[in-house]
């Protein structure tokens, strides 16, 4: 048996954290029982809400769950109130959006899921909100093009995938001035063709 923990909660090194219930109809304290939340010392798996506060008295943590089974939006704040996450779920699965923040506030991430696996659009940000990654799953495999940012903002690499794996085509890569210094061609997942370019000088 394991105390219940948020997906996401661990988007922070967070400490003094302790547990209280302010409202008669939540509980702050579930138990994991093959992946079905229970109350301690209970046998029925639990329905009704979750909430777990900080000791400065913020909100760490609210979810509900039906049957032990997490359903519905599950959102995570940090310390200082900032809200570190929003998490869909239905029968205890990541299902829709999930998007994630910074401590200073800037976004982390947008993703998409589907029975617990990614699928749709997926985005990264930086703490200084350059963009890090954009990118698309299908059914928990990448799919489509997937671009890679420096924190400058300028492009990393860019390459296509189809079921999880490169697909024909090129792969490149920039350096983080802008410049293009290196370009795979792909076929059959195996690169067939490398160009190079040096860096400019000067």
């Amino acid at each position: 048996m394991k105390k219940y923990v948020p997906l996401l909660i661990a988007l922070s090194a967070v400490s003094g954290m302790t547990y209280a219930s302010p409202q008669e109809e939540a509980v702050d304290y579930l138990q994991l029982r093959k992946g079905v939340a229970y109350q301690v010392n209970h046998q029925q798996p639990y329905t009704g809400q979750f909430e777990r506060k900080y000791d400065n008295g913020q909100i760490a943590t609210k979810a509900q769950f039906s049957d032990g089974l997490e359903l519905g939006v599950e959102t995570n704040w940090y310390p200082n109130g900032q809200i570190a996450s929003k998490v869909n779920y239905a029968k205890g699965k990541l299902n829709g959006k999930s998007e994630a923040w910074y401590p200073n506030g800037e976004k982390k991430a947008s993703l998409s899921y589907e029975n617990d696996k990614l699928d749709g659009p997926a985005e990264r940000w930086y703490p200084n909100g350059e963009k890090l990654l954009s990118g698309n799953y299908d059914n928990g495999l990448e799919d489509g093009v997937f671009t890679r940012y420096y924190n400058n903002g300028e492009k990393a690499s860019q390459a296509t995938f189809d079921d999880g794996k490169m697909s024909d085509g090129k792969l490149t890569h920039w350096n983080r001035q802008g410049e293009k210094v290196e370009q795979l061609t792909f076929k059959g997942n195996e690169v067939v063709s490398q160009q190079v370019w040096a860096p400019k000088q000067g």
